[in-house]
């Protein structure tokens, strides 16, 4: 995740929360899965938290960052290293096998 800024908004000068943060994640469905789209890929929403001070919003990057690394439910954890699992598996098997078949295999 690239997690840019902080920026100034110039709209906002002389008011507070005039630094923000600017980043991309996942899109959610109101039951908790990823949006995705019809080529397959995640939609992804922009998001721009806004701070008091550009020494705030430094601070807040790396707890964005841990927040975003992980993330799932329950028993299945889902963070960078298995998405680099699941894209490589992917390229392994091909297009044209689904993983549940994969994983029967």
């Amino acid at each position: 995740m690239n997690i840019s800024g902080p920026f100034k908004d110039p709209v906002k000068v002389g008011q507070p929360k005039q630094w923000y943060l600017s980043y991309f994640a996942p899109k959610f469905n109101a039951d908790g899965t990823i949006v995705v789209g019809e080529n397959g890929v995640p939609v992804l929403k922009r998001h721009r938290p806004c701070y008091e001070t550009k020494a705030k919003a430094e601070a807040d990057k790396l707890r964005i960052a841990e927040q975003h690394s992980t993330t799932g439910s329950g028993m299945f954890l889902f963070d960078r290293s298995a998405a680099e699992d699941f894209e490589a598996a992917r390229k392994i098997v091909g297009e044209g096998t689904t993983m549940a078949e994969l994983a029967r295999f």
